[in-house]
């Protein structure tokens, strides 16, 4: 069952090769750097980022800035971890949906901090650390909704004789994902569906600044 609201990728915002560096890659190769804690792997990464804890609105990692930077980089490693998994099984089935799920999941989880940072905080250091990681996953999101390899495996699931047996809230998801990647110009020439993300990344920016400001 996915819960509504958490279906698609591009849930969370709009003006949005499986293991492709992310738009700004100087920005997302920086937030990995500048952490030096202790990174959770594997199926630990969600449960990492949906503990309950003492930090900022009630999330256990989220105490001081620099930890968005972490959390942004446990969000789009799921997110890979997630994608690598789905394209890498031989036959499509109700698990695609779920790997979807857990993307959106793992993505929303810090943009939704980050945007509520961004809109509530009043320190500058605060609102910084939330719009990086803002920008950062909400470029993810975009690479995703113009993964080539993951626009195939949607339509072969559409196809497959799983998608038959799927529930109609199930069926929608995949779907609607596959109408959303199919009208961010998925048919486009790879320079053209970069060129795309390159400014849905700067309209993105844009936006984050607006809000802060």
């Amino acid at each position: 069952h996915i819960p509504p609201g958490r279906m698609m990728l591009k849930a969370l915002w709009s003006p949005r090769h499986a293991f492709a560096l992310m738009g700004r890659e100087g920005l997302c190769r920086s937030l990995w750097r500048r952490w030096h804690g202790t990174q959770p792997v594997g199926e630990k990464r969600i449960e990492w980022l949906l503990q309950p804890g003492e930090g900022l609105y009630g999330y256990h990692w989220l105490h001081e800035p620099c930890d968005f930077l972490h959390a942004t980089n446990v969000a789009v490693e799921e997110a890979h971890a997630q994608l690598a998994s789905m394209l890498d099984r031989n036959v499509p089935s109700v698990q695609d949906i779920y790997g979807l799920d857990a993307m959106s999941l793992a993505l929303c989880t810090v943009a939704d901090a980050a945007s509520a940072t961004i809109v509530l905080h009043s320190d500058v250091e605060w609102k910084k650390a939330a719009r990086e990681a803002r920008e950062c996953v909400g470029q993810c999101m975009e690479q995703l909704n113009t993964c080539v390899p993951l626009y195939h495996r949607i339509r072969r699931c559409v196809a497959s004789k799983a998608f038959e047996s799927m529930t109609e809230e199930q069926r929608e998801v995949l779907l609607s994902l596959m109408r959303e990647m199919e009208e961010s110009g998925i048919a486009l020439p790879d320079a053209d569906r970069k060129a795309y993300v390159t400014l849905c990344g700067e309209v993105l920016a844009l936006e984050t600044q607006f809000v802060a400001d």
